[in-house]
């Protein structure tokens, strides 16, 4: 095998262990997703106030999961950091539609294009800042 076969072979497997690092970030998001949101209907429940602006407060834990989330799969991954925001944002947007699929709730409105924005622009800034942060 010559070199630049082996270099890329290399590459090749650099690539698809970087993606699988995106998917396993990306559920890492959605556990924390999940386990932040049933907090907050746990405490809604005895809290009218709360209860009321939970909307705004999901907006919020799903900028948190996406934060942490791109964080986690720009550290392991060896993409550049935007395509691996993005890829990461992606694939738990997807995750996140396919739980209100499930659940009966998915209706194509402004709400769910707020939802899919806020996961691929806090997911994809904060791969940016944290790969430039580490250097």
């Amino acid at each position: 095998m010559t070199k630049t076969r082996k270099n890329e072979a290399k590459t090749g497997e650099s690539i698809t262990n970087s993606l699988l690092y995106c998917v396993i970030s990306a559920v890492i998001g959605y556990g924390l997703f999940l386990i932040l949101s049933l907090l907050l209907n746990v405490l809604s429940i005895n809290n009218a106030d709360l209860f009321y602006k939970s909307n705004y407060i999901l907006y919020i834990i799903l900028a948190i999961s996406a934060l942490i989330s791109g964080i986690i799969a720009t550290k392991v991954s060896k993409l550049k950091a935007i395509i691996c925001g993005s890829l990461n944002g992606l694939l738990l947007s997807i995750l996140i539609v396919l739980q209100l699929s499930l659940f009966g709730k998915l209706t194509v409105s402004i709400k769910l294009l707020i939802i899919i924005l806020i996961i691929l622009i806090s997911s994809t800034v904060s791969a940016i800042i944290f790969k430039n942060f580490k250097r």
